[in-house]
């Protein structure tokens, strides 16, 4: 009798249909993955300000790491599948007025806060667009920015 019916996976590891594998994920699981050592040294946050609001992307740090980066950043994404392989969208919120979101007065928004925090693991750094944003996200978050 053939063994390898259906996926040759066990039934443990079979995932359901629809089941993204590049979702963030459930609340209960983040929290275990961010006490552990699971989490790759090499992603970087990123947050990006756009016309409506902030959008969070983790990414490969070595892309922006080397002496060249500047030159050669581009080359990752020709490709779809190379640019999903260097970053990847983790979350996205709009704001009505994003200069309440985050200030040199207030600090961070709580809306943003938590945005920021689901994403973030314990030691890993946070790129950001503006000098402003590292300052305040690093005195209020304790999130170390480049």
């Amino acid at each position: 009798m053939d063994q390898r019916i259906g996926s040759g996976r066990s039934p443990a590891t079979k995932r359901p249909r629809g089941f993204d594998l590049h979702a963030p994920p459930p609340p209960a699981i983040a929290k275990k993955l961010r006490s552990s050592s699971m989490m790759d040294p090499a992603l970087m946050l990123l947050l990006f300000e756009t016309p409506s609001g902030f959008a969070i992307f983790s990414f490969r740090a070595g892309v922006i790491e080397k002496p060249n980066a500047l030159e050669e950043i581009w080359t990752h994404f020709i490709l779809i599948g190379t640019a999903k392989s260097v970053v990847r969208l983790r979350n996205f919120q709009t704001f009505e007025d994003k200069s309440s979101a985050i200030n040199q007065k207030t600090g961070v928004n709580e809306s943003l806060t938590e945005m920021i925090m689901k994403c973030h693991f314990p030691g890993q750094r946070m790129a950001v667009g503006k000098p402003e944003y590292k300052k305040i996200i690093e005195e209020n978050l304790k999130i170390t920015c480049v």
